[in-house]
């Protein structure tokens, strides 16, 4: 068999596993682990950790080396890229592979790691319904620019445009519902623009002369935008902004001035599934350590990866898709799997709190 025919073969068999159910697309669900970038004692990889034990796993194993300018070769990393939409898979970008990352995917617990020859190659997103793609790419002789694509790799549109230095466009993020579109693009610096799915209505939203901003990540109800900052000093902070612009928060702001100045930089923020929480990347010297603090900015703590981490790879927060009533015969049995998975407590509050919340549940359903 040729090539591009294998080729083929694997993409089809990964878009059948990606395509999501399709009614019940984005369902609730738990909050999982974070994917980060590391290395561990022996190579380089991609870390699930448990948020609430510190605990880490070693989910990849990049068997590729780099040459450095200076002489030698370093490991290569591979760098998460998006979850897909039920939590089951991770789309992730394998480096030192000659021609470029190599789009992979791989199962939550490790196994069936297999290329994807169908996924773009620069900042692939999945869409919140895993039907398309928002990635960067690049038009000569321009800067990178906002693409869309499907699934299996067809369908390509530029979405932004522009030319001349520091005009690029990058970090797209879907809002939730996948109607719009946040990305980092020109402005004094740069700024974080948001657009609908199809390009138009390109909005600035910080619009500010002294504010630079990167690194867009949607709140789950797509009501908030964080990103990274640099604003009045040189050290970086992890804000979020009304999705229309309004609202702007130093959620870290960290700034320790003479004679006790301490750089500490706050960057690549993401939300978790329920949007109760942010993980973020802190470097404090050459050390980078993923930690994690309230929506609010508050009860910022490290957790531990045992892994030294790449400090250009956002961490992704995977979500975990709940029970889905049509996986089950009757609403006695659906309801069961709800309790079970929420847990009895979580269970009561979300059928009005009383005694009777498999009797609501049931009624409900």
């Amino acid at each position: 068999m040729r090539r591009s025919a294998v080729a083929a073969v694997a993409t089809v068999a990964v878009v059948v596993m990606l395509l999501p159910p399709p009614v019940q697309a984005t369902f609730p669900g738990g909050v999982g682990k974070i994917a980060v970038s590391g290395c561990g004692s022996v190579d380089c990889g991609i870390f699930l950790v448990d948020p609430s034990s510190s605990g880490a796993t070693q989910l990849t194993h990049n068997p590729y080396r780099i040459e450095i300018p200076r002489g030698g070769t370093v490991p290569a990393y591979d760098l998460p890229a998006s979850w897909t939409p039920d939590g089951r898979r991770i789309l992730y970008l394998r480096e030192g592979v000659q021609g470029g990352p190599e789009p992979r995917i791989v199962n939550a617990d490790g196994t069936d790691d297999q290329p994807f020859p169908a996924a773009p190659r620069h900042q692939p997103e999945l869409s919140p319904d895993g039907s398309r793609f928002a990635y960067i790419d690049y038009v000569p002789p321009g800067p990178s620019q906002i693409f869309v694509r499907n699934i299996d790799g067809s369908g390509a549109q530029q979405l932004t445009g522009g030319d001349g230095p520091g005009s690029g466009r990058y970090d797209p993020d879907w809002s939730p519902d996948g109607t719009k579109i946040a990305f980092t693009g020109p402005g004094p610096g740069t700024d974080i623009y948001v657009m609908n799915s199809d390009g138009t209505n390109q909005t600035r939203l910080l619009n500010s002369v002294t504010m630079s901003g990167w690194d867009p990540s949607w709140s789950p109800d797509g009501a908030k935008i964080a990103f990274t900052s640099r604003s009045g000093g040189s050290q970086y902070d992890v804000f979020v902004i009304n999705s229309d612009g309004s609202g702007l928060v130093n959620l870290t702001d960290n700034y320790v001035g003479p004679p006790d100045y301490t750089r500490i930089d706050d960057e690549e923020p993401a939300w978790s599934p329920d949007g109760t929480r942010i993980a973020f990347l802190r470097k404090v010297g050459i050390p980078v350590r993923l930690f994690v603090m309230n929506a609010d900015g508050s009860g910022a703590h490290e957790v531990s990866t045992g892994a030294h981490l790449h400090g250009f790879s956002a961490p992704l927060w995977q979500s975990i898709r709940g029970p889905r009533r049509d996986d089950y015969k009757n609403a006695s049995h659906y309801c069961k799997a709800e309790r079970d998975f929420w847990g009895a407590e979580a269970f009561r509050q979300r059928y009005g709190g009383g005694s009777n919340a498999h009797g609501k549940c049931v009624s409900r359903n």
